[in-house]
């Protein structure tokens, strides 16, 4: 129990808070919007909202909040945006496709009750 407890411990020793300092937003997508608030004693103050390619500059000294929303993409009135949203994702469709016809061959493998 001993050796836990020092891992953990040690774990809480290591653990460190992070500071702000240059922040480079990327997002290729342009999928979401990015609102930056300094956290005061009276509540909060809007610093701005980034999109796409911005950089923020954050003072280390003071406390932040980060909103993160998704934009709105309307794929029907910039079809070069769809492109680029399906080129994003192919990878992800494909392989759940694969893992898909996967499970289905193995079930019917199974089913049939063939030896491998």
């Amino acid at each position: 129990m001993k050796k836990y407890l020092s891992s953990l411990l040690l774990i809480f020793l290591l653990i460190s808070t992070a500071s702000a300092g240059t922040i480079r937003i990327t997002d290729p997508l342009d999928g979401y919007e990015y609102t930056v608030y300094h956290v005061t004693e009276n509540g909060t103050e809007y610093i701005g909202d980034y999109t796409t390619n911005d950089t923020l500059i954050l003072n280390s000294a003071y406390n932040y909040q980060i909103t993160v929303k998704p934009n709105v993409v309307s794929l029907t009135s910039d079809p070069f945006q769809g492109v680029k949203w399906f080129q994003a994702y192919l990878p992800f469709i494909l392989s759940f496709a694969l893992v898909g016809c996967v499970v289905v061959g193995l079930f019917l493998i199974w089913r049939r009750g063939a030896k491998l």
